[in-house]
């Protein structure tokens, strides 16, 4: 999976993951302050989308160009053909609104495509990845600095408009900003990881600490639960590995014994904070509203609230699974009645944006149903591809190299898969949010390099 020749797409893409938090402080003042829907967030990541198409299309000569190049073309023609079919039988059809859809569901694959075949064709894998994980710890660090500033001077943003505590900081959509937190906080663990030899290495520790902490001020199930599980499964892993080493007698026992003890003092401050945080308020209006037979209000962040109450009768009642879904599951039944009376074409290259709407289009937001009702059968098959061959490459490894696919590192990079993958099934604002599906593109492909290679990639790097 190399090739020599080939344009420095890895070192943009560097830069630009370190500028994402900056990308999205911007769209927040853009939205809010001057009132324009056009942000530089947008332009810039429409232009980095139109860039990695041209390095895709003409500035590298990868084995695997023809393959990647051929599954965008026919994602392109089925999502045309959808779009096409939909502008003509659509009784409504906003143009705008399906456009920017379209365009930011396609962001991902692109963006995946493009990673793909630079990682790739890099000669040291294993510099590539320690470059990727220190970008993303540099963004989060960024992310996590904003957050605090933002609630030193009192002018973070609201996570929710009513019912509900919570803050964004300098960020517009607490969805958006929850599921980046939580794909990424497994990355910091590791690159902590790496990066600790003694005692004195604690320093690598600190953005975990300070992303973990923001996770709870946001107010989201998102980012409170991912946050927590990657913590105790990292302890409960680093635990195991500090035990065994000295079980076998080994001098990494030493070095080890700071990783465990700096994984003890992460969640020692996590649950020192949670008492006090907005994760532990929202929580327990859950759970006395779940207790008390009472439906939760403000489940929505304040930007995805719907402006229309449905007439339907909701297909699931439970009030557990209410909570989960944040009464997603009334949109649900709307675009899957749609589904159920649309013609033959439309089961087979979706229904467009948000299902058949009158005035407000609404998304469900759980990314695997809108997925599946906006681009139908073909369409959503074709789009998981990738996914698909992940899995595969995956598998393959457990069976054949299954000493090296236990290492905390890949298990913290599976864990961060499954969680952008849970994310985006119950949350959504994952695959088709280009803020999100970037980091989920550059996890992805990092799983690809780690378990493609018979190799440990990553515990190289140390």
């Amino acid at each position: 999976m190399r090739n020599t020749h080939s344009f420095p797409f890895l070192r943009f893409l560097i830069y630009f993951i370190i500028f994402q938090p900056i990308l999205d402080i911007l769209t927040y003042v853009s939205m809010v302050h001057f009132k324009t829907d056009i942000t530089i967030g947008i332009v810039v990541r429409i232009l980095f989308m139109l860039f990695s198409l041209v390095f895709i299309f003409f500035l590298n000569q990868h084995r695997l160009k023809r393959v990647v190049i051929l599954y965008l073309l026919s994602l392109f023609i089925l999502f045309g053909l959808g779009f096409a079919i939909n502008f003509i039988t659509k009784p409504v059809f906003y143009f705008l609104p399906e456009v920017q859809y379209l365009v930011k569901t396609l962001y991902f694959p692109i963006i995946f495509s493009a990673i793909l075949l630079s990682c790739s064709m890099e000669k040291g894998q294993k510099r590539v990845t320690e470059q990727i994980l220190f970008a993303i710890m540099i963004a989060m660090t960024i992310t996590s600095l904003a957050f605090l500033l933002s609630m030193i001077t009192n002018t973070s943003n609201q996570t929710y408009a009513y019912g509900k505590a919570g803050y964004n900081g300098w960020f517009f959509s607490g969805n958006e900003v929850s599921a980046v937190i939580a794909i990424c906080f497994p990355l910091l663990i590791i690159y902590a990881r790496l990066k600790t030899k003694s005692w004195k290495d604690f320093i690598h520790w600190i953005p975990a600490i300070l992303l973990s902490s923001t996770s709870l001020f946001i107010g989201t199930k998102v980012s409170f639960l991912a946050t927590f599980i990657t913590i105790i499964f990292s302890v409960i892993i680093n635990f195991i590995n500090w035990l065994g080493s000295f079980s076998r007698r080994e001098k990494g026992g030493v070095r080890k014994s700071p990783i465990f003890l700096f994984s003890l003092l992460l969640i020692t401050v996590f649950l020192m904070i949670f008492p006090f945080s907005p994760a532990y308020q929202n929580l327990s209006a859950d759970y006395d509203s779940l207790t008390n037979g009472a439906q939760t209000e403000g489940d929505f962040p304040k930007e995805d609230q719907g402006d229309e109450k449905t007439e339907k009768t909701s297909i699931v009642q439970n009030p557990l699974l209410k909570m989960i879904l944040s009464s997603r599951n009334h949109y649900f039944e709307n675009t899957y009645s749609d589904y159920v009376h649309s013609g033959f074409l439309q089961k087979l290259f979706g229904l467009g944006y948000a299902g058949f709407y009158e005035s407000s289009p609404k998304l469900i937001e759980m990314d695997f149903f809108d997925l599946f009702f906006s681009f139908g059968i073909i369409g959503f098959i074709v789009f998981f591809l990738p996914v698909l061959y992940m899995f595969f490459i995956v598998l393959r490894k457990l069976l054949i190299h299954w000493k090296t696919f236990f290492r905390l590192e890949n298990l913290l990079l599976l864990l961060s898969t499954c969680l952008g993958f849970g994310i985006a099934f119950f949350a959504g604002h994952v695959l088709s949010a280009p803020a999100v599906s970037i980091y989920m593109a550059i996890i992805l492909v990092l799983v690809l390099v780690f378990n493609y290679n018979t190799e440990n990639t990553i515990s190289h790097l140390k």
